[in-house]
Parts: C-alpha cells; sequence; structure tokens
C-alpha cells in the first residue's frame, strides 16, 4: 500500500479518503500516524487534504458512499472532475458497483 500511495502522489494523482468510520478525528489520526516514507516522514495524511476526507455514516452518506463520491468530485482543487476520472478503491461490492453506476471505475479490495 504504501508504494502505491506513493506512486500516484509523485505522479501528481489527488487522493481522497471516503469511510464510513463513526470517529473521523481518530481515522485521521490513523492517517497521520501512518508514515508511508520513512526518510521524508510523509504520513498518508500528508497526502490526503482535509478537504477531501469525507469520514461520515449518516443521513445521506449511509448506507453507501455515492454521497462521498459526489462530495469529494465538487470539492477537488480546481474545480470538479468527472465521475469517470475517478478511480475508487473499497472493499465493499457494492460500493464497487455504486462508483461504476457514477461512472468512476472502481477496484474491489478484498479483506480491506
Amino acid at each position: 500500500l504504501p508504494q502505491v500511495l506513493l506512486a500516484l502522489y509523485n505522479a501528481g494523482v489527488v487522493i481522497a479518503v471516503a469511510s464510513h468510520d463513526g470517529k473521523p478525528a481518530w481515522c485521521r489520526e490513523v492517517m497521520d500516524s501512518y508514515i508511508l516514507d520513512t526518510t521524508t516522514g510523509l504520513s498518508w495524511g500528508d497526502l490526503v487534504p482535509e478537504e477531501l476526507t469525507f469520514i461520515r455514516c449518516s443521513g445521506e452518506y449511509w448506507p453507501g458512499k455515492t454521497a462521498h463520491f459526489r462530495e469529494i468530485r465538487e470539492n477537488l482543487p480546481g474545480e470538479p472532475c468527472e465521475f469517470s476520472e475517478m478511480l475508487v478503491f473499497d472493499d465493499s461490492k457494492s460500493v464497487c458497483k455504486q462508483a461504476t453506476h457514477l461512472g468512476a471505475v472502481a477496484i474491489r479490495c478484498v479483506g480491506g
């Protein structure tokens, strides 16, 4: 995982997070503590701007992640992208189906 995240980041790909966890502050702590490059001290949290971190699990954000994906799309730096420009990694088959229904490319990560 560290190599993939670093490769995307180094290629200029914007990275966002969509999660259903009920503890967004704790999730951010985990991301900020997950070191990807020990030489530079770069963490997962360094790669994901706060405005592209959507950790919500109530209202329109549950049970699927369609609202998360729309928020990410709308909050990208510069201007919104097309869903067809999004690449989604998720362990849920139904979330991957939601993403592809919107036009994104989804990759199911069985086991998390």
